[in-house]
């Protein structure tokens, strides 16, 4: 049987600040690293670290 992988603090933290660059996403950090995306995303919550991305594309804001 295979033993799970422990990643150290400091690679979790870099994975997560990774994350948070402009035009990156979980996924492609994910396969850079060779790790499952939903590792990623544990990482983040684990940090208390949020995506600050938005949810509306660009130029597709309502104006009142």
């Amino acid at each position: 049987m295979r033993q799970r992988t422990s990643y150290p603090k400091p690679f979790k933290a870099q994975v997560v600040q990774e994350c948070l660059q402009p035009g990156v996403s979980m996924a492609s950090v994910a396969l850079r690293h060779g790790i499952n995306a939903n590792l990623v995303r544990k990482y983040q919550c684990a940090c208390g670290c949020q995506l600050q991305r938005t949810s509306t594309p660009l130029g597709s804001e309502a104006s009142d």
